[in-house]
C-alpha cells in the first residue's frame, strides 16, 4: 500500500533540497531566540551539554524514524502511520498519533504566524534605522506599541499567511524547494553576520566562558527536561512535520548523509550571548 502510494507523490529534486527544507522548518526565531535564552536560564554550558546528549540520543533517532516513516508511507502522518501499521499486521488506530500531530501543527501555525507578522514589522523598523536609537526601555515600548495596534498586527500576519499559502500552493519543487533554496542560505548568512556583529559589539569573553565552561552543580531534573525539550524543538520532531517532509523524499537517497543543521541552531546562541551580556537583554548572570 505504501509503495503504491509513493509512485505518484511529487519528490524533492535532491538531498540538498530536502536538507534545506528541513533546516528551514526548524531554524528560525524559536531557536535563535529560545535556545540562548533557555540556556541562560539553566546554567549555560551545563545546559548545552545535556542538550547535545538529548539531541544525539533522543531527538535525532526520532528524527530519523519520522523521515523513514514518511518516506515509506509517502502520505500525511495519519495515513503513513495507519497504512504501515496495517501492512505489518497492527491496528489502523496508529493513525491517531498522526492526527494529534496535525492538530499540533495547526496550533503552531496559529501563533507562529503572529510572530512572523511581528518580524515583518520589525524588518520595516530596522530598514528605517530606528533600532540604533533603542535602549532596553525603548525596545520594550516599541513592542508594546506593536501589540496594542490591531491593524498593524492583522496586516503583517495577513501578508505572511498569504505568502505561505502562495508558496505551498505552488507545490514541492516550484514552491517549497524554490523558496528554501533562497531563504535557507540567506538565513545562514544572516546568522554568520549576526555572530560576527555580536562578538564585536557584545561582551564576547564573558558569553563564551558562560557557554563553554560547564557548571554541573546547576544540573537538576528541571534543567535536564528543558534541555531535552529544546532538542525536540531543534529538530522539529514529535508533531509530524519531519514525517511530512519525508513523504516527499526520494527512495534512492542515502539518509545517512542527511545533516540536521545544528550549526544554525547553535549559532543563535553565539550571536545572542555576547549581546545579552553587553545590553542586559537576557537573564544570564
Amino acid at each position: 500500500m505504501a509503495h503504491a502510494a509513493s509512485s505518484g507523490t511529487p519528490k524533492f529534486s535532491s538531498r540538498l533540497a530536502f536538507v534545506m527544507a528541513a533546516v528551514g522548518s526548524a531554524v528560525g526565531l524559536g531557536n535563535v531566540w529560545k535556545f540562548p535564552y533557555t540556556a541562560g536560564e539553566n546554567g549555560g554550558a551545563a545546559f548545552v551539554a545535556v542538550y547535545l546528549l538529548g539531541l544525539l540520543f533522543v531527538a535525532a533517532p526520532i528524527f530519523i524514524a519520522e523521515v523513514l516513516i514518511g518516506r515509506r508511507g509517502a502520505a500525511s502522518p495519519p495515513q503513513a502511520l495507519g497504512s504501515q501499521a496495517v501492512e505489518h499486521g497492527r491496528t489502523n488506530a496508529w493513525r491517531i498519533p498522526g492526527l494529534f500531530g496535525l492538530v499540533g501543527g495547526l496550533l503552531v501555525m496559529s501563533f507562529y504566524s503572529v510572530i512572523a507578522g511581528w518580524t515583518l514589522d520589525y524588518m520595516l523598523t530596522a530598514a528605517r534605522g530606528m533600532f540604533s536609537t533603542f535602549d532596553a526601555a525603548g525596545a520594550e515600548a516599541h513592542f508594546d506599541g506593536l501589540k496594542a495596534s490591531l491593524p498593524r498586527l492583522l496586516l503583517w500576519q495577513g501578508l505572511f499567511m498569504l505568502a505561505t499559502l502562495g508558496i505551498v500552493a505552488m507545490g514541492v519543487r516550484a514552491g517549497i524547494e524554490r523558496a528554501v533554496s533562497i531563504m535557507t542560505p540567506a538565513l545562514g548568512i544572516l546568522l554568520l553576520l549576526l555572530v560576527v556583529y555580536a562578538l564585536i559589539i557584545g561582551d564576547a569573553d564573558r558569553a563564551i566562558r558562560y557557554l563553554f565552561a560547564p557548571d554541573f552543580s546547576k544540573l537538576n531534573a528541571d534543567m535536564a527536561l528543558a534541555a531535552v525539550g529544546q532538542a525536540f524543538f531543534t529538530l522539529s520532531v514529535g508533531i509530524g512535520g519531519v514525517m511530512m517532509y519525508g513523504a516527499y523524499l526520494q527512495r534512492c537517497l542515502d539518509l545517512s548523509r542527511i545533516g540536521d543543521g545544528c550549526g544554525g541552531r547553535y549559532s543563535g546562541g553565539a550571536a545572542r550571548g555576547p549581546c545579552g551580556f553587553s545590553h542586559r537583554f537576557c537573564p544570564w548572570p
